[in-house]
């Protein structure tokens, strides 16, 4: 078995080495020597310490296409080297073994105003081989638009025990900004979120909290006073 998993590990060294390397010879081409060394420093550190190098790189090269001096692309890769970090930390208190990408995620959470203690709390809650990817960048999203963290939390967690799939999980963000371009209050957006998950309303509905919107009639079109029948056909 660990022979098995040994040639496993040999055989994607060679695509991470290569991403790696294409990412070092990118950044000696565009920043001055000594920046670059710095940044290429601060690339390797984080890869040996299993965080994604790689991410790292392209911060550097982010932070220096928006014309950024050397000494404030330095410190971007080093900032998200640290981001990487803490990402990777709080999710394996959750419980987790995360992957770069899960790790990614984490830290572009932290970067919308995500705590380190709701992100270990979705690692906990989360179903077990559950990629927290789309979970992360959708819990992310929601505070980014001013939901509360505990409440955005819920609501994810909600969604993820009903098992919605992640393009469900995706929707989340644009319920919730239409909810509060209706006049919802980010706080009772998140309840809402979470509720559907069980309920299953539509956004719409939870935008007209008194009844159906006003293009849908209450009694869904039918004839006061009559039932309706079947037609025969």
């Amino acid at each position: 078995m660990r022979m098995l998993k040994l040639c496993g590990i040999m055989l994607l060294l060679p695509a991470v080495m290569s991403a790696q390397q294409d990412a070092v010879t990118r950044l000696r081409a565009v920043l001055p020597s000594d920046v670059s060394d710095q940044v290429i420093a601060i690339v390797q550190e984080a890869s040996a310490s299993g965080l994604p190098g790689e991410a790292v790189a392209n911060r550097a090269l982010e932070a220096q296409a928006k014309g950024k001096n050397g000494a404030a692309v330095a410190v971007a890769a080093r900032a998200l080297q640290s981001d990487l970090a803490a990402s990777r930390d709080e999710l394996s208190a959750g419980g987790r073994t995360p992957d770069s990408v899960e790790i990614e995620a984490g830290a572009a959470a932290h970067a919308l105003g995500v705590d380190g203690k709701t992100i270990s709390a979705l690692a906990s809650a989360a179903p077990s081989g559950r990629s927290l990817t789309v979970p992360l960048a959708v819990l992310g999203a929601l505070v980014d638009r001013g939901l509360p963290a505990a409440d955005a939390l819920a609501a994810v967690r909600e969604r993820l025990a009903d098992r919605a799939s992640n393009n469900d999980l995706a929707d989340m963000p644009g319920e919730a900004g239409r909810m509060i371009a209706a006049g919802e209050k980010p706080p009772q957006v998140g309840r809402a979120l979470g509720a559907s998950a069980a309920s299953g309303p539509s956004a719409a509905a939870w935008s007209h909290p008194g009844g159906p919107p006003e293009t849908v009639p209450s009694n869904n079109g039918s004839t006061p006073g009559r039932s309706r029948r079947p037609r025969n056909r």
